[in-house]
């Protein structure tokens, strides 16, 4: 999160290994291209609420959605800290497990083979910023529970935005993460005979200005990044495609959203459609754009009071098609809230019904 004064720029993404890096995309003009007007009245409502996070003020950051294939009813939140670890809810909001990590800031989670095994491994990802690095966890989907898969340090001042990428065409694992000023790289990821991972970085990722909203959809091979106080850019996953980044929403032609943008999420419906959510922190609302109808802008909602307080400034947010109990019957949308009230407390993260979203934005 940022709250200095807008800096202007654009993203630029290279890949390490070439000697000519492409130009940087430049953000275009409010005047290149007609704006929509902005969504009014799209106000829905949190089911519930997660447990408070240990550490007061800023201190909730960004949640990830795991979905337990045996038992939907059994899935969890993984949710940081920021200042102190890392949680695991169940859905009904109640705490699992906290890790006492330190610095987590983002979060992300994937099921994927490691290292040639047979076996899946439910591999978790969080920028360390108390070890300038990449901490992994394994979820063992019996107990719920996280353990430790081992830590990386990078070059990076401050890590910040992380996303997990699994490419279905090769079957590898890839992390990419932010630097908090500006600059960013992918890495890849596997397993050790020990039980850790190892990471081997692919390429760089040169970002004008601190960006950290980060979601890879791993069914078209695109990650989405949030550059704050510019919009969001689409760039290819795969790290031997040319990195060049295409626009997908600039804060200059929409009037919907305002800085800092910041969560990313991914509602999937189909091969390739579905929504790309963002977090529009300046306006407490949350913006949708159909991946299946060129990144067209949908609409935009706020979660406002109603079984529990609304949500305000979030950082980050996760979202799920997968039916996951007669309360979350078509998915589940988790938003950080950046001021928890009724009562007062600590800062935490709100669910919310994907039937209430589409129903307020009127989706098919």
């Amino acid at each position: 999160m940022n709250r200095i004064a807008p800096l202007t720029g654009a993203l630029l993404i290279g890949l390490a290994a070439c000697g000519d890096q492409p130009a940087a995309p430049a953000a275009p003009a409010a005047s290149d291209a007609p704006v929509a007007q902005a969504a009014t009245g799209n106000a829905v409502t949190a089911v519930r609420e997660t447990d408070p996070v240990d550490t007061g003020e800023d201190a909730a950051d960004d949640p990830a959605i795991w979905v337990n294939p045996a038992d939907p009813a059994q899935s969890v939140i993984l949710g940081t800290a920021k200042k102190s670890g890392l949680y695991v809810y169940g859905l009904d909001g109640k705490t699992i497990q906290f890790l006492p990590e330190g610095r987590l800031n983002n979060v992300d989670i994937r099921s994927v083979r490691l290292g040639g095994a047979m076996d899946k491994t439910v591999v978790v990802a969080a920028s360390d910023r108390d070890n300038k690095g990449l901490a992994f966890y394994k979820l063992d989907p019996a107990t719920r529970q996280l353990s430790p898969m081992g830590r990386h340090a990078s070059t990076f001042a401050d890590p910040y935005g992380l996303c997990l990428y699994h490419s279905l065409s090769t079957d590898k694992l890839y992390v990419f993460m932010t630097d908090k000023e500006k600059g960013g790289a992918q890495w890849r990821v596997d397993g050790a005979a020990d039980g850790t991972v190892t990471v081997e970085k692919v390429r760089d990722l040169p970002l004008a200005t601190q960006s950290e909203g980060c979601v890879a959809d791993d069914q078209t091979a695109t990650v989405y990044v949030a550059e704050e106080n510019v919009g969001i850019w689409a760039f290819p996953a795969e790290p031997d495609q040319p990195a060049t980044a295409t626009t997908v929403a600039m804060l200059a032609q929409r009037p919907e959203m305002a800085a800092d943008i910041e969560g990313l999420a991914i509602y999937r419906a189909g091969q390739e459609g579905g929504y790309l959510i963002a977090s529009s922190q300046g306006n407490n609302s949350f913006a949708l754009f159909d991946l299946g109808n060129a990144n067209a802008y949908k609409g935009s909602f706020t979660i406002a009071k109603g079984a529990v307080d609304g949500v305000s400034e979030t950082d980050g947010i996760d979202v799920t098609s997968a039916a996951l109990g007669t309360d979350f019957p078509h998915g589940l949308f988790v938003a950080q809230d950046g001021t928890n009230t009724d009562p007062d407390a600590n800062q935490n993260f709100k669910l919310v019904s994907w039937d209430a979203i589409a129903k307020a934005l009127k989706l098919k």
